[in-house]
């Protein structure tokens, strides 16, 4: 992790407002619309390259791809995550009491990208699928990263405890074995992100990985499998200030 003497670096939780382009495409896949995938491609990386540079122009030491790849922070975990169907039981909003959606109403309403993703119920073994999107997201956080020069960059991922307050369990036969069975399956992504940070000390999930050390082990979701991968988690995806490689 990148340490200062002279003055607190600064970043920023992850997820950053998408263009409207973007949150089009993702409300499309959401109707089961059709895509230009190509084009969307293409745009993403454009979009991803933005952000970036408008960090670094902001004066963001701790940057990320602002989760551009993904319709938002909590919510892609829809599609990369296996032995989940539609859950047709109404849900509200997991941020609709609380202080900041009651103090930002016009962001947080029906209008907001998370607000009209589709909740899942498990009905099958959790198993990872993502690995194509993740791949997607990790080279053109590296692409944009070519030539730039912050202190530092992130990929953020969901923490096993957010996927679970997300999706409803419907198949393990308690909550703990459910935590349990996400964590496993959301070690493929955690790894990944290690291996391609190329110095086995990163992978950014919210809330388990944070508050390992105040949580009891069960309730961060921390299992055998996952156990060295939280051992190695530090929130940050460390890249040189002389280099952009990973």
């Amino acid at each position: 992790m990148k340490r200062s003497t002279d003055r607190i670096l600064t970043t920023h939780v992850g997820s950053l407002p998408r263009p409207a382009d973007l949150l089009a495409v993702v409300r499309a896949k959401e109707e089961g619309k059709p895509v230009e995938e190509k084009a969307h491609a293409a745009r993403l990386r454009e979009a991803v390259a933005e952000v970036v540079r408008k960090q670094i122009d902001l004066g963001i030491d701790i940057i990320d791809d602002g989760e551009y790849g993904k319709p938002s922070f909590v919510s892609y975990v829809n599609e990369r995550l296996g032995g989940f169907e539609f859950d047709s039981e109404a849900r509200q909003s997991p941020w609709a009491s609380s202080r900041e959606a009651k103090s930002f109403p016009e962001f947080y309403g029906d209008g907001h990208v998370a607000a009209r993703q589709n909740h899942m119920v498990c009905t099958a073994p959790v198993t990872y699928r993502g690995m194509s999107q993740l791949k997607t997201d990790i080279d053109n956080l590296k692409a944009a990263l070519d030539g730039a020069k912050p202190q530092e960059a992130f990929m953020p991922a969901i923490s096993p405890t957010s996927a679970a307050d997300w999706q409803r369990n419907g198949y393990y036969k308690s909550e703990e074995e459910y935590l349990f069975a996400i964590a496993d399956a959301l070690r493929e992504e955690y790894e990944a992100i290690v291996k391609a940070s190329g110095n086995g000390r990163s992978s950014a999930s919210r809330r388990s990985t944070t508050r390992c050390a105040t949580f009891r082990r069960k309730r961060s979701g921390i299992t055998p499998a996952t156990a060295s991968i939280w051992d190695r988690a530090c929130m940050i995806w460390s890249s040189s200030t002389s280099s952009t490689s990973f």
